[in-house]
């Protein structure tokens, strides 16, 4: 974690839990919590069988919405996630991490 935090470098994961901690609290636990500056953390969340095709597609909504927002991602969360496989839509979850206080995060629904 080390190595990321201090190489400036956005983290990319499927095990979101680990790196910003449980859903409800976002950026409160996990490896981002005492970063008090980070380069991003994304995380691509789905079915436990989700396959490298739709971790792909979850990747590419991912690079859009950065491509969107520019630089604003220093000390964010951005999480894309596909609730069950077959799904026509995913949402995406973009929030300060780590949390600056009690507001919760910005969360939409976009048509795969």
């Amino acid at each position: 974690m080390r190595l990321v935090l201090d190489g400036d470098w956005t983290f990319v994961t499927r095990n979101a839990r680990d790196f910003r901690g449980a859903p409800t609290a976002s950026g409160l636990r996990g490896r981002y919590a005492g970063a008090e500056i980070n380069a991003g953390l994304v995380c691509l969340n789905g079915p436990d069988a989700m396959t490298i095709d739709v971790q792909l597609e979850l990747f590419g909504i991912a690079l859009d919405e950065l491509a969107a927002i520019g630089d604003a991602f220093i000390n964010r969360g951005l999480e894309v996630t596909l609730a069950r496989a077959g799904d026509a839509a995913v949402t995406v979850t973009m929030y300060d991490l780590p949390p600056p206080g009690p507001p919760a995060p910005a969360r939409r629904t976009r048509r795969r």
